[in-house]
Parts: structure tokens; C-alpha cells; sequence
């Protein structure tokens, strides 16, 4: 088993240092290794800084880091690119394509990697984003059942049983058309706005333990609703959720700004 084990992360790495690797490898040539060369083949040198990429990549994978196994497979890629460069391939149009694709993404990443360092999030807006958020998650949560009919009259049948005493469970699981019929109709706790405008209404209109005097509809059928219980929800500290904040307000900025380029652009976009 330990061996087998040994074989698939070897394999692993291999992948990962093909794919990526060449996002990082040198132009130029040098016949002596410097402190920022780790290996030249036919004259083309491998940088430090492609040993180190690569290996920030592997460890954050969670492979063994081993330098003279990535050391070994970049020494294959650059022997491979110049096998591959001189038959021509680089020259092929899906080549190109491939390629410019790959260099895009690459900008792209570093460029956004920039912006995001360089925008401002003040703790004012740190402070207000906080306060919606608290707004929000300070709404109340429902746990509810329904029994989803097809058809207004199904439903009055259904609430009609109800007030017989029927059973809200086995009416759900005989009668309803939803998923959630099979468990008695149960939908778990979720707040009021997750659901349905309509569904939504009527649920806060009700009181615990009640079943809806009249079906409700909505774009799924006609539902029979049953509000089974109803909590308070207390929102986590602002410490604690301070730096995810943060970061959707950066990530925020860069959607703007992303926005802003595609106005400021000439694109066109095939019909």
C-alpha cells in the first residue's frame, strides 16, 4: 500500500509540473548555473524562481516536496518544449490559440492580484457592510412543512383532512407532489426570504404550531403550510467576520472595475 501511494503522488506531480510549469521557464541561454539557475538543458536555463513556483504549488497541495524530483521533471518539460519547438508545433493555430489563452489567464491573475493590493477598504466601509450584514442575518428563521398540490382544489380537500384530524405527516407523504413529501413534508430551518415571495407572506403572517386557513400559491402549485417552530438568530461578532469582509469588499472593487473596462472597451460579441 505505502508503495502504490509513493507511485500515485509521483504521478501527481508529474501532471502538475507539465501543466504549469511552463508558465514560469526562462528565455535566453547560459552555460554555467548561477544561484538563480538550477539547470540548463542544451543551453536553456531553468530559473530558481520556476523551482520555487512550482514548489510553493506542490506543497500547497499537499504533496511531498522533493526539489530534485521537480528539479528532474522541469529538466523533462524544457527538453520535451524544445523536441516539440522543433517540429514546428508552436506554429500550429490551436497551438497559438492554447497559448494566448494560457498567457491571458496568467496576466489576468497577476493584474487583479495587483489591483486587489492596491485597492482601499476603509473601516468605514468595513464597519457599514457589517451593520447589512447583521440587518440581514438578524431575520428571524422558520422551520416550516408544506404539502404541495397541483391544483387549488386539491389543496382545500387537503386543509379540509386537516380540520377532521388528519395527520399533517401522513397527508404529506399520501398527497403531496414536492420532494419534501416523503418526510412528512418537513423543510428544515431556513429564513423567510430563501423562499418564494408568496410562500414567504404567508409564513410570517402565521403563528407557531398553525396550519395556513387558505392554500397559498406560487409558481411551484399550491401549498398547504404548517409553521412548525420559529427562532431568533444572533449574528457573529464583528471580529469574527471582520477579514471575510474585507476581502468580499476588495473582491467587490475588482468586479466594479471589471465592469468600468468593459464600458470603457470597444468589444464585440459574436450573435
Amino acid at each position: 500500500m505505502r508503495s502504490q501511494t509513493k507511485i500515485r503522488a509521483r504521478g501527481q506531480l508529474s501532471i502538475m509540473v507539465l501543466l504549469t510549469a511552463a508558465l514560469f521557464s526562462t528565455s535566453g541561454s547560459a552555460q554555467e548555473l548561477g544561484d538563480d539557475v538550477v539547470a540548463t538543458v542544451n543551453g536553456v536555463p531553468i530559473s530558481q524562481y520556476a523551482l520555487d513556483a512550482v514548489a510553493l504549488q506542490v506543497q500547497q497541495s499537499g504533496e511531498q516536496f522533493d526539489e530534485s524530483a521537480i528539479i528532474n521533471e522541469l529538466v523533462n518539460l524544457e527538453l520535451l518544449t524544445q523536441k516539440a519547438e522543433a517540429i514546428d508545433l508552436h506554429e500550429e493555430e490551436e497551438i497559438k490559440t492554447l497559448l494566448k489563452l494560457q498567457y491571458n489567464q496568467m496576466m489576468a491573475r497577476t493584474y487583479m492580484g495587483n489591483l486587489s493590493r492596491e485597492l482601499e477598504v476603509t473601516d468605514d466601509e468595513v464597519k457599514a457592510a457589517y451593520d447589512d450584514f447583521v440587518a440581514n442575518s438578524a431575520e428571524p428563521e422558520y422551520r416550516a412543512s408544506h404539502i404541495l398540490l397541483d391544483d387549488e382544489a386539491a389543496a382545500n380537500d387537503v386543509i379540509k383532512a386537516l380540520n377532521d384530524g388528519g395527520s399533517f405527516e401522513e397527508l404529506a407523504r399520501e398527497r403531496s407532489t414536492g420532494p419534501s413529501g416523503e418526510s412528512g413534508g418537513d423543510l428544515g430551518w431556513f429564513q423567510a426570504n430563501s423562499m418564494v415571495p408568496e410562500f414567504s407572506a404567508a409564513l410570517t403572517d402565521m403563528a407557531t404550531g398553525t396550519v395556513s386557513e387558505a392554500p397559498v400559491q406560487t409558481q411551484f402549485g399550491w401549498h398547504v403550510i404548517k409553521l412548525v417552530d420559529k427562532r431568533e438568530t444572533n449574528a457573529p461578532s464583528f471580529e469574527a467576520v471582520e477579514a471575510e469582509i474585507r476581502n468580499g469588499l476588495v473582491g467587490q472593487k475588482l468586479t466594479d472595475q471589471v465592469t468600468q473596462f468593459r464600458q470603457e472597451a470597444d468589444i464585440k460579441i459574436r450573435e
